[in-house]
């Protein structure tokens, strides 16, 4: 949970909601394989990764911080939805909108 707060407080999030799973299978501790369980292979092409910090993805305005904890039992895998406010989004991605609304 520690990485999900930093996570959110670093990209002023709001968490939506965690899901916990626990399983005997063993994922590997590598990050694109254990994420490809928790998102499926497809859905985790249109997601992408945030430089700051691991296992955290971005689409548009919603982010996800997967993390994986294995050992000789199993797998421990939490999955945090959080979505960052219009205003937030916004203001991060004007340098992409302000191009087009230069014309004025």
């Amino acid at each position: 949970m520690r990485n999900v707060e930093f996570q959110r407080d670093f990209y002023r999030l709001t968490l939506q909601k965690v899901v916990v799973c626990r399983t005997p299978y063993r994922f590997p501790q590598s990050e694109p394989d254990f994420t490809n369980a928790a998102f499926g292979e497809q859905t985790r092409k249109l997601w992408f990764p945030v430089y700051v910090g691991c296992c955290t993805y971005v689409f548009r305005r919603h982010y996800a911080v997967v993390v994986a904890d294995v050992n000789d039992q199993g797998s421990l895998i939490v999955e945090a939805a959080l979505v960052q406010s219009r205003w937030e989004y916004f203001r991060h991605n004007w340098s992409k909108k302000e191009p087009a609304w230069s014309y004025w």
